[in-house]
């Protein structure tokens, strides 16, 4: 499969578009491979991407030091892990389910994270407002429920709280979805 992917994003220089897709990063390594010039837009990604990897284990180690109770960590770091190289995967955020998001929530901001954003934008959002550790520039969203579309019925979150398994960032204590339900 990830040969695939590597001929379909060579077969592009718009780097919107692969931005648009999150293939950026791999288009980057596959264009380096085959001697391609990697544009300098690229190359900051990368780097942001490499300081990010660096900054999540201990980030996800705060979070879950700050809550003790059901964290399952989705997408992000947890999609990352069945790539080539989890470095290729960006992600700008961390998303969470929690037994109790606003329990998790309070947790949180009581342990120094701070709340971003318009308070007023999230009170019927599918996650709370979003958190930072300061200093580090990767949102933390608490769900109530997953995004969907509005057709579709919403799954009951403790349900989906039961089909985890040890996330695959090896953070003790948190968990991940099952690979079918992810």
């Amino acid at each position: 499969m990830w040969e695939r992917v590597e001929e379909i994003v060579c077969a592009t220089d718009n780097v919107e578009a692969l931005r648009h897709h999150g293939v950026e990063l791999l288009a980057a390594r596959a264009w380096r491979r085959r001697d391609r010039p990697v544009p300098g837009e690229l190359l900051r990604d990368e780097r942001v991407a490499a300081i990010r990897g660096l900054g999540v284990p201990v980030l996800l180690k705060r979070i879950r030091a700050a809550y003790d109770g059901t964290l399952v960590l989705m997408k992000g770091p947890e999609v990352a892990a069945h790539y080539p190289d989890p470095a290729l995967r960006p992600f700008c955020d961390l998303d969470f389910l929690a037994d109790d998001p606003a329990a998790a929530h309070r947790a949180l901001t009581a342990a120094g994270f701070v709340e971003i954003r318009d308070a007023n934008h999230y009170d019927e959002q599918h996650h709370l407002r979003p958190l930072v550790w300061p200093d580090m520039p990767l949102g933390i969203e608490l769900h109530r429920e997953l995004n969907r579309p509005a057709w579709l019925a919403t799954p009951d979150i403790s349900e989906l709280l039961d089909l985890t398994r040890p996330s695959a960032t090896q953070v003790s204590g948190l968990s991940a979805p099952v690979p079918a339900v992810h």
